[in-house]
């Protein structure tokens, strides 16, 4: 990142509410940057598209419990968590391809390593 440039950035945080941030975003990169976000601090809290890792989580929860996504907007509903059907449609399909890309393998076993000792806060 040789460029970054201060903007704002809507994150969909757990209760489903969206929050603006304010945030470095990489206007220039290298032809080698392979990371989805160019907003570092989607990079640092790790993002998946505009939902914070509370918000997907609570998603992922439901769609195993009904893998319709009519019914899993019903369900978040009922739990409070605001939201839309395509919001979460496509939070579940990001949540797709990360589990099948190589990030998530490497960053299962970087939280299963015994020095790794950080504290992880959920937005």
């Amino acid at each position: 990142m040789s460029k970054l440039q201060l903007c704002p950035l809507e994150v969909q945080i757990s209760p489903g509410h969206v929050v603006e941030v304010s945030n470095h975003y990489a206007c220039k990169v290298s032809a080698d940057f392979e990371a989805e976000q160019r907003h570092t601090l989607g990079l640092h809290w790790r993002l998946l598209g505009k939902s914070s890792p509370g918000y997907y989580d609570k998603v992922g929860l439901c769609t195993t419990i009904c893998p319709l996504y009519y019914i899993l907007n019903q369900l978040l509903n009922k739990f409070g968590i605001a939201g839309s059907i395509s919001r979460n449609r496509d939070v579940v399909n990001r949540m797709g391809r990360f589990c099948k890309s190589d990030s998530f393998h490497q960053l299962a076993k970087d939280y299963s390593s015994p020095t790794f000792d950080s504290i992880i806060v959920v937005i």
